[in-house]
């Protein structure tokens, strides 16, 4: 069965996992590949979602490419500077 692929913006594997106490959260995996993925809420549109070798089972991967690593370093940027922010904000 496929994973539950709802964390679209994750800086690596966008499947839900149960984490502590049984709260959902994202995988966070190494990605070995996108799959696309079709929105109809709240307007039609195809996303590229990243996935780990754990996840990936019964999908349509395809292997990274370039821009696909380049996206991952966006987010992780990103994310990064988020943390930054908010540790800053905090003291």
């Amino acid at each position: 069965m496929p994973a539950d692929l709802i964390y679209p913006g994750e800086p690596g594997c966008a499947a839900a996992v149960r984490l502590a106490a049984g709260q959902p959260g994202a995988c966070g995996g190494e990605p070995v590949g996108t799959v696309e993925h079709r929105y109809c809420y709240p307007r039609p549109h195809v996303a590229r979602l990243f996935v780990c070798a754990e996840h990936s089972q019964g999908l349509e991967v395809r292997a990274l490419d370039d821009a696909d690593r380049t996206e991952l370093d966006r987010r992780r940027r990103e994310r990064a500077e988020a943390y930054g922010r908010r540790a800053a904000n905090q003291s």
